[in-house]
């Protein structure tokens, strides 16, 4: 896919690779040509995003079912009124990439999820992505199976709807199934914040630990 495809207002987002740690920020395509794109100027923690050198930049865009990236070559600051751009030059035509190589948040907490038709469950949630989550659970799903999870955030709460993609049954003195899910609609503003701030206090965290 050429990044000319790319529509604006279409929904995109920024990885960032900074050494180890990895930031990801939504945002909407403000202009795009052949090589280039432009999109506001992101802010974490309240405050404008600082670029390091040792920085690498990817775009990232999901095509229907499909994980698109185009990698970074160069970027600037540009400003427009009030408002401040970053502006992007990429290669041209951006890969494919697996789902499971987007950026997961450690989440390790008891939910709720619903099936189509039955009881709620309670299952154990270890991770969750832009694309999926993985839980644990001693019930025995199948690949296929769909279910409805409502998450709560500081943003409110957002429902959830994904399908069971790969099953690992237990093995040796394991007792819980482990489920890798994907979500069934894909983009969801609430949901990237969420793990952008979920991954926000992990890196504060981290670096409590380092004393920084």
């Amino acid at each position: 896919m050429y990044l000319t495809s790319l529509k604006v207002g279409a929904a995109i987002h920024l990885d960032v690779d900074r050494e180890g740690e990895k930031f990801t920020f939504p945002a909407k395509v403000e202009s795009v040509s052949k090589d280039c794109l432009s999109l506001l100027y992101p802010y974490y923690c309240g405050s404008p995003f600082v670029f390091r050198e040792e920085d690498k930049l990817a775009i990232r865009y999901m095509d229907g079912s499909q994980l698109l990236r185009w990698k970074v070559l160069r970027y600037e600051t540009k400003h427009d009124g009030i408002l401040s751009l970053l502006v992007l030059y990429t290669e041209e035509r951006g890969e494919g990439i697996n789902r499971r190589a987007t950026y997961r948040v450690a989440v390790n907490e008891p939910m709720t999820i619903k099936p189509l038709v039955g009881d709620p469950v309670e299952v154990f949630v270890r991770d969750i992505s832009l694309g999926g989550l993985g839980f644990t659970s001693d019930r025995s799903f199948e690949v296929g199976d769909e279910f409805t999870l409502k998450l709560a955030t500081d943003d409110g709460e957002v429902r959830l709807d994904f399908r069971i993609v790969r099953v690992v049954v237990p093995a040796g003195n394991e007792k819980d199934f482990r489920y890798g899910a994907m979500f069934l609609s894909t983009e969801n503003r609430i949901l990237s914040r969420y793990i952008v701030e979920r991954q926000r206090k992990e890196l504060q965290r981290r670096r409590l630990e380092k004393g920084v």
